[in-house]
């Protein structure tokens, strides 16, 4: 049985995806497309991805079971899917053509303080949506 989190370790970019058909939100290739609201094609790609893993079984593009086990907290703001998964904190964004997805260590966002650039932007938009006061 694959877990969510191992999954979402290995591949950050299904974090939306696991997070959809965990919440229930999605039920089949449709239901994903309209839940991470993105074109079916990306859709259809993520859902084949976690039918290869063996995280859904699927019959078609309808989800008979969930094979893996939903072990993962995500929080959702902003555009973005977040997850913290022991020292790491996972962050993926749905675009129209692919997952945009980006990792911190969690020690940056209790700390709050980085170098500049992108790192910086990164840690104050995990810490807005998971609800840390600045």
């Amino acid at each position: 049985m694959v877990s969510a989190r191992r999954l979402v370790l290995e591949k950050p970019w299904l974090l939306p995806a696991v997070a959809a058909i965990c919440f229930g939100d999605a039920s089949s290739v449709g239901d994903l497309a309209a839940a991470l609201d993105v074109p079916r094609r990306l859709a259809s790609s993520l859902f084949r991805q976690l039918v290869n893993t063996s995280f859904i079984e699927a019959s078609g593009v309808s989800i008979l079971r969930v094979s893996g086990e939903c072990d993962i907290d995500v929080r959702r703001g902003y555009g973005y899917y977040v997850a913290v998964i022991g020292d790491t904190v996972i962050a993926a964004r749905p675009l129209r053509r692919r997952v945009k997805w980006f990792t911190v260590p969690f020690e940056y966002v209790i700390k709050g303080c980085t170098s500049g650039g992108k790192m910086r932007f990164r840690v104050s938009l995990v810490r807005r949506v998971l609800g840390i006061e600045e």
